[in-house]
């Protein structure tokens, strides 16, 4: 479900933790499970099953457990083992997203993430993923997942945050960085816009910057674009430093050729651990 556009290179995959892996979860509780898959510029057909709601509650309580487990994604007590695939994690105020962030190797197919889980095991449900363009403690962090229809997981509930009323409700995104399985890094991005747009959108497409000035003024474009804004954006944008942007289908039936887009900035508060 990308924007279309070439990409770069990151890191290689492993496992989690030997007795919470994230593949354990998904094998044992979606195996059955048939859902619709967002690809480049288009949706392949799927079909969704009831159980696509207890993959959701089971991922729920597995990344409370490992979230609540003081700066380490890893279980305590548990022997652990690196997975250089999760490079990040991501919570948003509001939604019931919690879920770890990959990104994808240079040996990887661009949307390898769109149906593998964080360990690499196939999954159709898959995780989220940065775009390879962008890093994980970069100006401009953009990440991708699915929208399955008639379901909140993953992003299907940022799937409608273009209309107003919608996106009022939203919270603050948190977005941990991750080091050698563990936090480094919490910044704190408030709401600025969300946009409903084709899939082959190019003005989101901007990684780096050549002044902060330079991304401010782009942020003011986007927002003068947006069909929902924060009500003091201009404020928002005049202290912004960083910008995060979550993508996923607009429709999750399967074709949807648009997709959503909804904007965070930071003013960079962050802190180690």
């Amino acid at each position: 479900m990308y924007l279309d556009g070439d990409l770069e290179t990151r890191e290689a995959l492993g496992t989690m933790s030997a007795r919470y892996s994230v593949k354990s979860i998904l094998r044992s509780i979606a195996a059955p499970c048939l859902a619709v898959i967002c690809l480049i510029s288009a949706c392949s057909t799927g079909i969704l099953s009831a159980q696509v709601d207890a993959y959701d509650l089971h991922m729920q309580g597995l990344m409370g457990a490992l979230a609540s487990n003081a700066n380490d994604i890893q279980v305590t007590g548990q022997k652990t083992f690196h997975n250089p695939a999760l490079v990040a994690w991501i919570d948003v105020d509001g939604t019931h997203i919690s879920y770890p962030v990959a990104q994808p190797t240079s040996t990887m197919a661009d949307d390898y993430y769109l149906h593998h889980a964080i360990d690499g095991a196939p999954h159709s449900i898959g995780c989220p993923y940065i775009d390879r363009r962008s890093s994980k403690d970069g100006q401009h962090i953009v990440v991708y997942a699915h929208h399955l229809a008639s379901s909140p997981v993953l992003f299907g509930e940022l799937a409608n945050r273009f209309q107003q009323g919608a996106f009022d409700k939203l919270g603050n995104a948190t977005w941990r960085s991750v080091e050698n399985g563990k936090i480094a890094r919490t910044t704190i991005f408030q709401p600025l816009c969300a946009l409903r747009v084709p899939a082959s959108y190019e003005a989101i497409q901007q990684f780096s910057f050549t002044s902060i000035e330079d991304m401010k003024a782009w942020l003011t474009e986007l927002a003068h674009e947006a069909s929902a804004c924060t009500e003091n954006w201009q404020t928002a944008i005049s202290g912004a430093r960083r910008v995060l942007s979550l993508i996923t289908c607009t429709e999750g039936n399967g074709h949807s050729m648009r997709r959503t887009i909804v904007i965070f900035v930071s003013g960079d508060q962050s802190e180690a651990g």
